[in-house]
């Protein structure tokens, strides 16, 4: 940091810390998201729509980052693929995206399984 400017501690956080909270910025965009879908299903203004609509980008967002992170344990990140597919499929109209996402998720559960049938009784 230059003279005088420190840096702000969300910049200090090293990926690591930082996964739990984009996972739960993400359910908490979700659950806010979720529990205003009956009001703006009946009202259909513009603002509640974009607001919708903004909760659910800035959650499927946040596992986006989170998914990016090589310190994620495989089954964490088979967890969030999953997490992250559903959302796509109950949210939008991408439904590719969450069968490329599903995809790769179910690859990453086969190499690991492989993996871990791998190791030797002993060790397992």
């Amino acid at each position: 940091a230059t003279a005088g400017v420190s840096k702000s501690p969300a910049s200090v956080l090293a990926p690591a810390d930082t996964l739990p909270l984009l996972i739960l910025v993400a359910e908490d965009c979700f659950e806010k998201a979720n529990v205003a879908a009956q009001q703006v299903a009946r009202s259909m203004t513009e603002g509640e729509v974009a607001e919708h609509h903004k909760l659910v980008a800035t959650g499927l967002g946040c596992l986006e980052v989170a998914l990016k992170s090589r310190k994620l344990w495989p089954r964490l990140e088979a967890r969030l693929m999953l997490r992250y597919a559903s959302v796509l499929v109950e949210e939008t109209t991408n439904i590719e995206k969450a069968e490329t996402v599903l995809s790769k998720g179910i690859s990453l559960c086969e190499k690991v399984s492989f993996e871990f049938q791998s190791i030797p009784k002993g060790l397992s």
